[in-house]
């Protein structure tokens, strides 16, 4: 069993320091683009929002301050020193939120560029040009929305559990190594399970898979989880590990498989 979950994380890894080299050997490299835009998108939509935000709230506070007979706000030093006391306040709100669920947001909103990338890979590892119609593509892009989602909530609930745990004496001293082994396990879960949905495997018969191969689905899912704990820069590189990590996944299903 040591033995099996040994060799499977070994492999794992080796998947993940090949993984470029694939993409380079494959002509498939133009995948590292989509995570630049999808950063560039984040930045300038949470741009937005904050500034939608801020406009809101100045109407509002403008109309609590006439009630109060404060007078009107309209072009004071009062009302701009206000707007932006709030949009900086909001845009770091935005940046803590993208820091603290970063992984998940690329996993959710870059679903189709992970499908159709495992798609690629997988046809390559197998060496079987199975065409990937659009009803296929949907269905992918949906399951990988509904894995996402699902392993967020179940996560959350096995954290918050250890996270009752670290407060026991001893146990304490582990729970940072859960949290990170945990989060490794379901995002592992989420990459390796493209390459499941293309061999056509159910969520339940996937799940006993990857949980049979622990080690490869731990060590698929650990650099994820490990650049999300840099601070500010994580959430941003996670994008490209995304990439990697489904040239991985998708490579050491097939090794398990074949």
């Amino acid at each position: 069993m040591l033995e099996k979950f040994l060799k499977g994380f070994s492999s794992g890894i080796k998947q993940h320091l090949t993984s470029l080299s694939f993409l380079r050997l494959h002509s498939l490299s133009y995948f590292l683009l989509f995570p630049i835009l999808f950063n560039l998108m984040v930045w300038l939509l949470g741009i937005e929002l904050v500034t939608q935000f801020a406009d809101a709230i100045m109407i509002w506070m403008e109309g609590v301050l006439r009630e109060f007979s404060f007078g009107p706000l309209e072009n004071s030093w009062m009302a701009t020193t206000l707007y932006w006391i709030i949009w900086i306040a909001l845009r770091i709100l935005l940046f803590i939120t993208f820091a603290y669920l970063g992984g998940y947001m690329v996993l959710i909103f870059m679903t189709p560029v992970l499908a159709w990338l495992s798609h690629k890979v997988n046809q390559i590892e197998t060496k079987e040009n199975v065409g990937w119609s659009s009803a296929q593509m949907i269905k992918d892009i949906f399951r990988g929305i509904y894995i996402s989602l699902r392993n967020f909530l179940f996560e959350w609930v096995i954290l918050t559990v250890v996270f009752l745990f670290g407060f026991v004496p001893f146990l304490g001293f582990f729970a940072p190594i859960l949290f990170v082994l945990i989060a490794a396990y379901f995002y592992g879960f989420s990459f390796m399970d493209y390459s499941m949905e293309n061999r056509c495997y159910g969520i339940s018969k996937t799940q006993k898979f990857l949980q049979a191969n622990l080690g490869s689905t731990l060590a698929i899912g650990l650099p994820f989880a490990l650049v999300l704990l840099l601070p500010f820069i994580g959430p941003f590189i996670a994008g490209f590990i995304a990439i990697t990590s489904i040239v991985a996944g998708a490579r050491e299903v097939n090794r398990i498989l074949t």
